[in-house]
Parts: structure tokens; sequence; C-alpha cells
């Protein structure tokens, strides 16, 4: 197999398929417990920290667009809180409850196993390894983006 053919087809494409995989084990893990991918995203990023939206949509690869309604969704259920910047009244913050930490933490303790479990059939080496080649792969891919 050629270098165009591995870069041009082939490693795009595991990487799609091993996203999709890791995200489809990792959603019923959440369903159990109410919740979506995204708003696990909220959940792990916000962990001891409050970040503005702008911030919170960068950590987790969204759209602010998109993780308004996820926030608010959360704020409905008594899991964040939003609050304006003081820095910026035009920066909204948002950060846990004690009740969202308490839910990061109950949700944190029943899908720490599965996403162990996703990774079990690679050495520690290894895991490392390929966070390092996935970290390159995704910086070469932002700068493709930007470079239009």
């Amino acid at each position: 197999m050629t270098t165009a053919s591995l870069s041009g087809l082939l490693v795009p494409r595991l990487i799609e398929h091993a996203s999709q995989a890791s995200s489809s084990v990792l959603a019923l893990r959440l369903r159990e417990h109410g919740l979506t991918g995204a708003q696990w995203g909220v959940f792990r990023e916000l962990k001891g920290a409050a970040l503005t939206m702008t911030e919170l949509a960068d950590r987790t690869g969204s759209q602010s667009s998109n993780l308004t309604p996820v926030v608010q969704r959360m704020v409905r259920a008594g899991w964040l809180r939003r609050s304006r910047s003081p820095r910026d009244r035009r920066s909204v913050r948002v950060r846990l409850t004690k009740e969202g930490e308490n839910e990061r933490r109950a949700v944190a303790a029943h899908v720490r196993p599965t996403e162990d479990g996703l990774v079990r059939g690679l050495s520690e080496k290894e895991q490392r390894q390929l966070c390092r080649l996935l970290e390159k792969f995704t910086a070469g891919a932002m700068q493709f983006e930007a470079a239009g």
C-alpha cells in the first residue's frame, strides 16, 4: 500500500470508525444516566473550573451556538450555574453546582470502566503513542482547515 493511499483513504477512515465505535459504547453508558455525549463533555471540562462559553466550546470541540441548548438543559437540571464574567459583562461563565459535581462524580464512576475498556487491548506504551499520534493528526487537520 502506498503512502498516498494510507493518508488519503485508510487513516482518516480508521480514525472515523474508531471515533464512532467509542462514541456508541460511551453513549450506551451515558443513556443509563439520562445524559448525552455533549452533556458528558461539559461535565468533563468543567471539573474544578469555571469556563466561558467560548472556552467550553473550544474544549469540547463544539460550536457555541450548539452548546447553548445543552448548557440550558443542564442549568434547568440544577447541574450548572451561569454568571456574567466580571472582566467582560458580555461573556457568560459556566460552573458546576454542588448537585452538578455530585452527578459528574456518579457518572464518572460508571463511565470510567467503559473508557478504560476501550483501550484494554493496548499496552500503556501503545496508549501513550496513540495519544501522541492523534494529537499530531488533530494539529495537522486544524492547520489544514486554517489554511483554507
